[in-house]
């Protein structure tokens, strides 16, 4: 009888200590509070304008704001042994700002006042600057995650540790404002008389259409406005004004220029040049050879007598070595004397898509995004197979 109460007693006790596992479980603190290896939490957030001579930090009962470029204090609290001085551990020098999880690089802190309790522990006042760091994958990585956190989530836990560590406990949080209604003005501003230049010279100069020679007097096409537009340069055109808006976009929001611009926009910009630089090339060596074989056929022309009426084949070689007329914009760029042309379709279709994700990405991400091999592989597929199928096309 003695032996079965105990084993009731010592069933009760292994039910007791699972349900006390199971509530630790479910009382355990959510995802948003970070943990920390460190010897330090965080309180809270603090406001300098509201710190008086107590014993406790100035804790904010809101929410806070905070921006690029602003400053956020947190009140960090540690054991007595531990001091936020540069011979001790940690030193504030390597602490940085941690938000949703993610450090901060460039972030440092600056130790401001401590508060001393009647336990015996200390709160320190900690005030770092949102500073925007890209000069690494880690940073640009970890930024990527931040504004996109920010732009789906009304708060974000805030936080601080050393870069390359965990942050500390923390139920902080703040609003990060990613777009400043102000500096979006500016931004909006600027673009607006950027694509107004822009449309301007496509349409009141020949800055983006053809520049083979005119008919000798003919009054319409001695003007450039009145050519044919040229896919190449329309390309190179479009390309360097959405990279540089891109540009103009994260610097106006960020204030920050440095490790705006990546691989991905340079290598763009060097595929679009160098299509205008070999579609080119294809032209002026089609002129010159068409040019030299209109003379070969006007002197066996002239040889023979002449004809009341120019022969096809000379005719045709005079519309090669000649500007075209305008039919219209989209026309311009699709076809050629053949008709529309499917490379043309292809290059243009490749284009259009890359520059929608290129946007997409700046405009949600505050970076410029990173294209795989295999994206600018095809963006370089497209701009070749569209230079090598100029060489058998006639123009329009």
């Amino acid at each position: 009888m003695t032996t079965n109460k105990n084993h009731h007693r010592l069933e009760l006790r292994v039910a007791a200590a699972a349900f006390l596992l199971l509530a630790m479980a479910v009382g355990a603190p959510p995802a948003a509070a970070q943990t920390s290896d460190a010897r330090f939490d965080v309180v809270c957030i603090v406001s300098l304008s509201d710190a008086k001579p107590e014993a406790r930090p100035p804790c904010v009962d809101s929410i806070p704001v905070i921006r690029f470029s602003s400053e956020i204090s947190l009140a960090v609290e540690h054991a007595p042994e531990v001091d936020f001085d540069d011979a001790a551990e940690p030193d504030p020098a390597r602490l940085v700002l941690f938000l949703e999880g993610k450090a901060i690089p460039g972030s440092r802190a600056r130790v401001g006042k401590s508060y001393l309790n009647e336990d015996g522990t200390t709160t320190t006042i900690l005030t770092f600057r949102v500073t925007r760091d890209l000069s690494t994958a880690t940073a640009r990585a970890n930024w990527k995650e931040v504004i996109v956190a920010a732009r789906h989530r009304p708060t974000l836990a805030i936080s601080t540790g050393v870069e390359n560590g965990a942050p500390a406990r923390t139920r902080a949080e703040v609003e990060f404002e990613v777009l400043d209604e102000i500096r979006l003005f500016w931004w909006l501003l600027g673009a607006a008389v950027l694509a107004a230049i822009f449309l301007w010279t496509a349409i009141r100069t020949g800055l983006l259409r053809d520049l083979e020679p005119a008919p000798a007097g003919d009054p319409v096409l001695e003007v450039p406005r009145n050519r044919a537009y040229s896919l190449a340069r329309v390309q190179m055109a479009v390309w360097t004004l959405l990279i540089a808006l891109a540009f103009l976009y994260v610097w106006c929001l960020t204030r920050d220029y440095s490790g705006v611009l990546n691989t991905t926009a340079l290598v763009l910009m060097g595929i679009s040049t160098g299509t205008l630089a070999t579609a080119a090339g294809v032209d002026s060596q089609k002129l010159k050879t068409n040019e030299q074989t209109l003379e070969d056929e006007e002197a066996k022309l002239a040889a023979a007598g002449g004809q009341p009426a120019v022969p096809p084949k000379v005719q045709a070689l005079k519309n090669q070595t000649q500007a075209c007329k305008s039919e219209g914009f989209f026309r311009d760029i699709l076809t050629s004397a053949d008709g529309p042309s499917l490379h043309r379709l292809q290059f243009i279709l490749w284009t259009v898509v890359l520059m929608v994700v290129f946007a997409t990405g700046v405009w949600e991400t505050l970076t410029m995004p990173e294209f795989d091999e295999t994206l600018l592989g095809l963006m370089g597929i497209s701009s070749g197979a569209y230079v090598g199928l100029k060489l058998p096309e006639l123009k329009s």
